[in-house]
């Protein structure tokens, strides 16, 4: 990767690793400004938009192994060589390669919504809405939200997709996110290609009792590679439980960080 990845720092206390955030799928960092800003209190937060989302630079590859190599590559240009690390759905897949491929740079991993399996294709209306306002150019977030509504009935999952389309320095209207990128190799951000590999260190799944994308039977998979894993569930949230209990998802991350 040429330049770095993009990132929000948050200052805060250096007698522990900082924290890492990493978003999810289609997101960017910017959709954490919050939980940086409280989680600052603990530590240093840097939180980086993922390659190929935000203002980071976009890449061929989408593979979790690459991706965590990426991160590890960034977090060395930023002097950070051991980190406590939250990823959430997409990111949580990251946050987990990162602890197994270079354990020395992680000293805890926080894992939000995702298991350490593969999962179906969940997201096939979404790329649909986003090749068709790719198509049609349209010069504004009104215009793009009507060519999407055909295909996203979900008022409150286009907006979050609509933060990332954006007027770039000519005033016309973009995806940030390398959507044919993301389309083209879904299958590697769906996969999970460790069949083994262990991290030893402290670790937490927080899983929605609303959202499908952690059951009971994923569990004992993800601790085969995290053998020292806690298990908390937040009651009354679906997947962006830290959007919707956004307190409540703060204070679980810092008991467990403390």
């Amino acid at each position: 990767m040429d330049r770095p990845l993009h990132a929000r720092e948050f200052d805060g206390p250096g007698d522990v690793p900082p924290l890492v955030i990493l978003h999810g799928l289609f997101g960017s960092g910017d959709n954490w400004r919050y939980h940086a800003s409280r989680l600052s209190a603990r530590s240093r937060v840097i939180v980086p938009d993922a390659p190929n989302h935000g203002d980071s630079p976009h890449v061929e590859d989408a593979d979790y192994r690459s991706l965590a190599h990426m991160v590890a590559e960034d977090l060395r240009r930023r002097g950070v060589h051991r980190a406590s690390v939250l990823g959430h759905s997409m990111g949580g897949k990251i946050a987990m390669a990162l602890a197994l491929e270079y354990p020395e740079m992680v000293a805890d991993v926080v894992i939000a919504d995702i298991a350490a399996r593969r999962y179906p294709p969940r997201h096939t209306e979404i790329f649909g809405g986003m090749a068709a306002v790719a198509g049609s150019h349209p010069g504004s977030r009104a215009a793009a939200d009507r060519i999407m509504e055909e295909f996203i009935p979900e008022r409150s999952v286009r907006a979050f997709l609509l933060k990332s389309y954006v007027p770039d320095e000519k005033g016309l209207f973009r995806w940030k996110m390398n959507v044919s990128t993301l389309r083209d190799r879904y299958a590697d951000v769906s996969d999970w290609p460790f069949d083994a590999g262990v991290f030893d260190g402290p670790a937490l799944l927080i899983r929605a009792d609303r959202s499908p994308y952690v059951g009971d039977e994923d569990i004992e998979p993800t601790r085969r590679h995290f053998p020292a894993l806690e298990v908390v569930t937040m009651t009354g949230v679906g997947h962006w439980l830290h959007a919707e209990k956004p307190e409540e998802f703060c204070d679980v991350v810092f008991r467990f960080l403390s």
